[in-house]
């Protein structure tokens, strides 16, 4: 018997002994990981001239740093580049330009575009994005405006950087429908803006991280696959935030910059609606009822329009770019242009702003 329980006692002390060696294996492996991954962050952030024209450029070609402190960066104005494969054109305010219709002489409704890379079109042309599918449609369905779309997306920005481009580069002139995308990470700062990690720290884990990550993607870094649901409580890494970035994060920052939009709606007098693909949590839904912004969610709608195509993944290639890139493909963002024009017809505001144009067009007796 006690042989027995001797042999029980050393396997078990063995397995324990196993068990804290692969375990601080696998801290260092994260560790070295974590630093790579920021050293590859801040060198695609590294870039202060702007690219070559019909070169093919990453993000940190594309960006520079912006003078206005709530904007942070912004794209290169006037840039001819080729990003992740496909055109990349800028107008004289940094913004993403596409072909677009020629405009006519009418009534002009004006729309403008705030979000981050998935409004931005990672990954795709201008004329694919969402936002110019949505503008194509309304000009073959109400001829009786012009619908036009500005789009002063930019991959990385969250909602305190996008209403801030608004008031600062897009109200001159002002819009009739400003399209707010929110997105899982909107509370947060990228990656390239983040402090370095403490790699050494012993009171830290990054395995740790790594697996609560995974249990709860709003409690680890920024990831690829667009984070979602972000809880209020720890809607970013304090750690790293730098100290003059801390306004721009969290939920009072995300508030605050929703508050501000509302101002700027009633006082420009547009309407705001308010995008989450595929859902919004709790808190958005909130936030947005409680300033009377429309709220889209497409991802219902998308994924009956990907069932009725015979398409099981709706969150995965052909409607994603890749399975480890989950930004929309053209197809996708066909689906979410389609879906989000349903929404809005639904509740007459394409009506409603082609007849705000035409009356404004037309003289006063």
């Amino acid at each position: 018997m006690a042989d027995r329980e001797r042999h029980l006692a050393r396997s078990i002390l063995l397995g324990l002994v196993s068990l804290l060696v692969t375990t601080a294996g696998l801290e260092v492996a994260f560790r070295v990981l974590a630093f790579r991954s920021d050293e590859r962050a801040l060198f695609a952030a590294s870039q202060s001239e702007p690219p070559e024209p019909g070169s093919s450029v990453r993000l940190g070609h594309i960006l520079r740093p912006s003078l206005d402190p709530k904007i942070v960066f912004e794209l290169f104005p006037r840039m001819s580049v080729t990003f992740l494969g496909a055109p990349l054109v800028s107008d004289e305010r940094g913004f993403r330009v596409g072909p677009g219709p020629a405009l006519a002489d009418g009534p002009q409704v004006r729309i403008v575009g705030l979000g981050d890379s998935v409004m931005f079109g990672w990954g795709v042309g201008a004329p694919d994005c969402y936002l110019s599918v949505l503008v194509d449609e309304l000009n073959r369905t109400r001829p009786d405006a012009v619908w036009t779309a500005l789009n002063t997306a930019v991959p990385g920005y969250n909602t305190v950087m996008e209403v801030r481009t608004l008031a600062a580069k897009a109200l001159d002139p002002p819009p009739h429908l400003v399209l707010l995308n929110f997105v899982g990470n909107d509370l947060r700062l990228p990656n390239f803006v983040l402090r370095r990690r403490r790699y050494l720290s012993p009171g830290r884990s990054f395995l740790l991280d790594f697996v609560r990550s995974r249990l709860r993607p709003d409690e680890g870094d920024l990831s690829p696959r667009l984070a979602y649901l972000p809880r209020q409580e720890r809607p970013t890494e304090a750690d790293r935030v730098p100290p003059h970035f801390r306004e721009l994060v969290g939920p009072k920052a995300f508030q605050g910059a929703l508050d501000e939009l509302a101002s700027l709606a009633a006082f420009h007098r547009f309407e705001v609606v308010l995008l989450a693909h595929p859902e919004a949590p709790v808190f958005v839904r909130e936030a947005a009822a409680g300033r009377n912004f429309l709220l889209v969610e497409t991802g219902p709608r998308v994924r009956e329009l990907a069932v009725a195509r015979g398409l099981s993944g709706a969150w995965e290639p052909p409607l994603a770019l890749t399975a480890a890139d989950p930004h929309p493909s053209v197809l996708g963002h066909e689906l979410i242009g389609q879906a989000l024009l349903e929404a809005l017809e639904a509740v007459g505001l394409p009506a409603r702003l082609a007849g705000q144009a035409v009356r404004e067009r037309t003289p006063s007796p």
